[in-house]
């Protein structure tokens, strides 16, 4: 399990043990969520409710949690900041490539449109970003605008990171993003308040 500390938000990506592929996808997802979970925290949690939205929570806990998963990995990031981030998996798909007139417009596509692992990311910090301001019918392609910060490319334990900012509905949310390369064809990206 690789596990990163952001911003004061714990972040763990794993993969699923065999005993969890043994399983149907829902089951397979949950246990390794909460495996992961569990290693975080050092808790026995064993159940995660969910908000009327669908964001994940803690009962009892005064937790934060934002959960992913793709059909190779689980992330879970977690923090006791009153703040809301979010988080997300995925796995290189051609169809993004199908899709990105839906989620980046033609600004973003100058900019995030440039090899696999850049559209990946610009995905992955879309849903991240989506999570995290919890806006009910927002227009993911004209609202979420998405800055990376080329200077700040970095190398954090072995792992490509790329650094920047996202802003939503002019700036009514100005959020800081991390997106790293967990393998060529993986990304993680977390969003949260700078």
């Amino acid at each position: 399990m690789k596990v990163f500390e952001i911003s004061g938000i714990m972040v763990g990506v794993d993969t699923y043990t065999p005993a969890e592929k043994q399983l149907k996808r829902n089951d397979c997802e949950r246990m390794a969520v909460l495996r992961v979970l569990c290693r975080l925290t050092g808790l026995n949690i064993t159940d995660i409710c969910h908000n009327a939205d669908g964001s994940p929570f803690l009962k009892d806990m005064p937790l934060n949690i934002s959960i992913s998963h793709c059909r190779t990995h689980v992330a879970v990031a977690v923090s006791s900041l009153q703040n809301n981030f979010g988080l997300d998996i995925e796995n290189f798909r051609i169809q993004l490539y199908k899709v990105k007139d839906k989620f980046l417009s033609k600004n973003g596509q100058s900019v995030w449109n440039t090899d696999n692992l850049m559209l990946l990311r610009a995905w992955t910090i879309m849903e991240a970003t989506y999570k995290a301001v919890r806006i009910k019918g927002i227009d993911i392609c004209n609202d979420i605008v998405m800055v990376p910060d080329n200077d700040n490319k970095m190398f954090e334990n072995n792992i490509e990171t790329l650094c920047g900012t996202s802003h939503v509905n002019g700036c009514i949310h100005n959020l800081s993003f991390n997106s790293m390369a967990i393998t060529p064809e993986t990304v993680v990206s977390i969003v949260f308040k700078s």
